[in-house]
């Protein structure tokens, strides 16, 4: 069996779309929301049947309004993101995020 293994999207719908790869599975390793710039996209294909996943700390972040808990250097960019991520997502989108085990 071949799995496709991702992780860090950051709602970067664009990375996705460059995956020129055949696979039976897809395996998301977090962090599909913040820092980028179109969630939704990134999140429905995440929702595919067959995709194993785990919540990162910026889906968790979103889902629950709290904090990710990431490095310094990035934690404004994800402050403002985040506030962005929850004007343009709904409540069944963050709920997809946050029902992900750690």
């Amino acid at each position: 069996m071949k799995y496709l293994v991702l992780s860090d999207i950051h709602a970067n719908p664009y990375a996705l779309e460059a995956i020129d790869e055949s696979r039976d599975a897809v395996v998301c390793l977090g962090d599909i929301v913040d820092y980028g710039p179109d969630p939704s996209p990134c999140i429905e294909f995440f929702r595919r049947d067959g995709v194993l996943r785990v919540r990162g700390n910026h889906d968790n972040a979103v889902a629950f309004r709290t904090d990710c808990h990431c490095g310094e250097a990035f934690r404004h960019l994800s402050v403002e993101t985040r506030e962005y991520m929850w004007s343009v997502l709904d409540d069944e989108e963050l709920e997809f995020l946050g029902a992900a085990p750690t």
